[in-house]
Parts: structure tokens; sequence; C-alpha cells
């Protein structure tokens, strides 16, 4: 008599193939959500920079010399909070004549960070703006 079905060792082969292939899957998609988040805290850093860069050609100097507050500036959306931690980008060095706000980007993420802009931050980790003028 023939049994009609899949024996246990074929199932079983299966079954770790569509693992294999779903890890696969869930890293490459950890990975684009890691490079998105990234790009997005660039992309709120530069719309700082642009708003700032703005004021000060209208204005003669950056607003608010005691905090460099973003919020001075006219930001579309408002003043743009980090993807991940929900926290606002805050300066870490901010005059009337200058400022600096970087961010930490995600591992395997190579920043723009060096000891010509923003110097207190680790070259490689950190995505930075600072003044054009």
């Amino acid at each position: 008599m023939k049994y009609r079905g899949f024996t246990l060792v074929e199932l079983l082969i299966v079954i770790s193939l569509i693992g294999i292939l779903s890890l696969a899957g869930l890293s490459s998609y950890m990975n684009a959500q890691r490079v998105a988040r990234n790009s997005k805290r660039m992309s709120d850093l530069k719309a700082i920079q642009n708003a700032l860069e703005s004021y000060f050609a209208q204005a003669g100097s950056y607003p608010n010399s005691s905090s460099c507050d973003p919020g001075a500036v006219h930001l579309p959306g408002g003043i743009p909070r980090d993807p991940q931690t929900k926290s606002q980008y805050v300066p870490s060095r901010c005059t009337d004549s200058e400022y600096c706000f970087c961010v930490e980007l995600e591992p395997g993420t190579t920043g723009n960070a060096s000891s010509n802009n923003c110097s207190n931050f680790t070259p490689g980790s950190y995505f930075c703006v600072n003044q054009l003028q």
C-alpha cells in the first residue's frame, strides 16, 4: 500500500529553509530601517542648518545666542525630532556668529564629524552641521 504525503525529513527541510529565508529578510529589513533613520537625522539637521542660514542672511546674526533656538526660525512642521528617541535636536555650541548641531548615528554609518566642525565629537560616529558664514 502506497501512502501519499510528505515524510518528516522533507517537512523539516522545508521548515528550516523557510526559517533561513525569514532571517535573511528580517536582517535586510532591520538594516533598511537603520539607514532610513540615519537619513532622516541628517536631513533634519540640514533643514535646521538651512533655516539658521536663512535667518542669518536676513538678521545678520543667529537667533537667541544663549540656546540657538531653531524655533526662532520658520521650519515647516516645527522643530524636527529624532526618529528613534523622539527628542529634539539640541546645539552643542552656539553664539551670535556660530552654531553646531550634532547627532549620533547608529552603528554601521559613517558621519562627517571632524576636528574642523564640532571638535568635541568622535569622528565617524556623529553627523554635524555648523555655520556656513
